[in-house]
């Protein structure tokens, strides 16, 4: 679904990642993380060395921006490119559409990838993916969009407080 058909759907509550321009109440809610995982195999035939994985590792991508999704998330070039990162075949790697999809990808050891915090987090806690160098500095907003008037108010106010409460515990996931 895209930024356009979200947008104009009729609904009580939308999380989005972008900042809408929408005549609602719009609340700051947190903020994730992008960050370069692989499976410890992986990061072992390269000496957990960041450097060389950055450099050499097969690349996993999502195309977020053809599905015409905003926001902050880096893709590999800029990534790579804020970090000093010279690689030839940058654009070169298996391609989803999805970020499920694409850490199942990385989960198989298919390459690195540049994880969302929400969606990798599990994965990284458990050991089936690691951390290979540091977080993207900039970091990726969410916000809860909600009527201004609406006699639901109790109930999407403990939705809310039930979702900041399921992503409390992970350390790549900043509350606003």
């Amino acid at each position: 679904i895209s930024r356009k058909e979200a947008e104009s759907q009729d609904s009580d509550l939308r999380i989005c990642n972008w900042q809408s321009q929408l005549d609602c109440q719009i609340e700051p809610l947190m903020e994730e993380e992008s960050m370069p995982v692989c499976t410890p195999e992986l990061a072992a035939r390269y000496g957990h060395d960041a450097q060389a994985i950055l450099k050499s590792a097969p690349l996993i991508h999502v195309d977020r921006s053809q599905l015409g999704f905003e926001g902050n998330y880096p893709d590999w070039a800029r990534y790579l490119g804020d970090y000093g990162v010279n690689r030839d075949d940058v654009m070169h790697g298996a391609r989803f559409n999805q970020a499920g999809t694409a850490i199942d990808a990385a989960r198989s050891g298919v390459g690195l990838l540049l994880g969302r915090s929400l969606l990798v987090e599990k994965f990284i806690a458990s050991g089936e993916l690691v951390t290979v160098a540091e977080s993207f500095p900039e970091r990726s907003p969410y916000y809860l969009l909600s009527p201004w008037k609406t006699d639901q108010r109790k109930t999407m106010q403990a939705f809310r407080d039930w979702l900041v409460e399921s992503v409390q515990g992970c350390r790549a996931v900043h509350l606003l």
